[in-house]
């Protein structure tokens, strides 16, 4: 069985993209649900901004407890 330890570096970028995703994918949704009219209006931009909050929180938590970990990349049984 191979085991590979994950450098901090990468979590960080990967938690980075997931901010930069949360913030402008919940604008460009705004932007989008601003064009429609009716009933829907309220409960689609609550949602929309309902989803980019819990994905900023959860980058965040990626990165505190990420921190935990060391940038060197370890593999185990089977390197190649």
């Amino acid at each position: 069985m191979s085991q590979t330890t994950i450098p901090r570096a990468a979590v960080h970028g990967t938690a980075s993209g997931v901010i930069f995703m949360a913030f402008f994918g919940t604008l460009w949704a705004g932007i989008g649900i601003r064009g429609m009219q009716g009933w829907e209006f309220p409960v689609l931009i609550t949602l929309s901004l309902l989803v980019g909050v819990v994905l900023f929180i959860s980058a965040i938590a990626l990165i505190k407890h990420s921190r935990q970990l060391t940038n060197e990349v370890i593999k185990k049984d089977g390197d190649r």
